[in-house]
């Protein structure tokens, strides 16, 4: 308990320091005491309240306005497609997950939760809370709007379906990210050179499953389908929170047995990925183009131009000019010939110094 103690405080300063260097952005001094820092923090406060109520106000009325002109097959249509679109985004979500694992360690905690004795469940279950509550910031608005745009192109009532859609949103949302989680802690397991390459067969197993059993498979996704209109029961829900629940457990427990010598080592390998500029995740999971990338600077340097006495090092000079400017050469081979074909067009009746264009007096 004091070790969770210890490490939540930590990631507190973590992330008020990265407030306060927003705020310090946007002309607030979080360090200032005065009166009118305070009255403009308040003033920040009320613009970014009320613009996430007009943006969400707007969203909602643009999901009832497309309801409304959804016909019941297309709306019917639409649902019957979610469980597939929800098995796309988990297979996405396990893939990126075994790219690069989902536990990464910042500069700060490799040095003392790397020797340290304190329990790795702990750190992993505060990583974990946090991407899932990314997820569900993402998952939830977006299951309300679904329902409310579904619910209006069916003909059922808006409330309840909102209500169950959230509800089964979450749920669903704390099953998968719970289930690519595990699929990425596997990868820190053991610190192994042997790559546990069945791994990455796992998530397209799991579509291949679905299309042989779709019933089955996807039953979590259905209930969340069926909760769009107001359809699921709250057998099928209670049966999707069980779920949820041995998913966590499942990541507790595997939590507390990774390897922190390969937590720390993809974690920094990781970091260097995103030092030389890389998107991730397929760039900074890849060990062969971070080796491209430093080789270079380990080769010996290039040899000492040579050096001529007398006469020859302004001809060196000459040389390596015409090397670096190529048109040079180019315009001294071609201006004896300019200058012959000038001297030709001059009209021989005309005296040296006149030319036909030039202007009347």
């Amino acid at each position: 308990m004091i070790d969770a103690r210890l490490l939540l405080w930590v990631k507190w300063r973590q992330s008020r320091g990265t407030v306060f260097y927003w705020l310090r952005i946007v002309g607030f001094d979080p360090a200032a005491k005065s009166i009118m820092e305070r009255v403009y923090l308040l003033y920040l406060l009320a613009i970014a309240v009320g613009w996430l109520f007009l943006m969400w106000s707007y969203a909602i009325y643009a999901a009832d306005t497309i309801g409304s002109r959804l016909t019941p097959t297309v709306a019917a249509s639409v649902v019957g497609a979610v469980p597939w679109l929800v098995l796309l985004l988990a297979v996405w979500l396990a893939v990126a997950y075994l790219r690069s694992a989902p536990y990464k360690m910042r500069l700060n905690d490799l040095t003392y939760l790397g020797s340290s004795p304190v329990s790795r469940r702990i750190p992993v279950a505060i990583a974990f809370t946090t991407a899932l509550a990314r997820t569900c910031v993402v998952a939830l608005p977006a299951a309300v709007l679904a329902a409310i745009a579904l619910a209006r192109g069916l003909g059922a009532d808006e409330q309840p379906a909102v209500v169950q859609a959230a509800w089964a949103a979450l749920l669903l949302s704390v099953l998968i990210t719970a289930l690519a989680w595990l699929a990425g802690l596997a990868r820190v397991l053991s610190y192994s050179p042997r790559r546990a390459y069945l791994l990455w067969l796992a998530p397209f197993l799991l579509v291949a499953l679905a299309v042989l059993a779709p019933g089955q498979v996807l039953w979590p996704a259905q209930v969340f389908a069926r909760s769009l209109r107001d359809g699921a029961t709250t057998v099928e829900l209670t049966a999707l929170a069980a779920m949820a629940l041995a998913a966590l457990g499942a990541v507790g427990l595997v939590g507390g047995r990774v390897n922190v010598v390969a937590v720390a080592e993809g974690s920094s390998l990781f970091g260097q990925g995103r030092a030389y500029g890389w998107f991730w995740p397929p760039a900074a999971s890849r060990p062969s183009r971070l080796a491209a990338r430093v080789r270079p600077t380990a080769r010996a340097p290039l040899p000492r131009l040579f050096v001529l006495p007398g006469i020859g090092v302004p001809l060196a000079r000459s040389a390596l000019s015409y090397v670096r400017q190529p048109t040079w050469p180019c315009l001294s081979a071609f201006a004896p010939w300019l200058q012959r074909r000038c001297s030709r067009s001059r009209p021989p009746s005309l005296p040296s110094s006149r030319w036909p264009w030039r202007p009347p007096s």
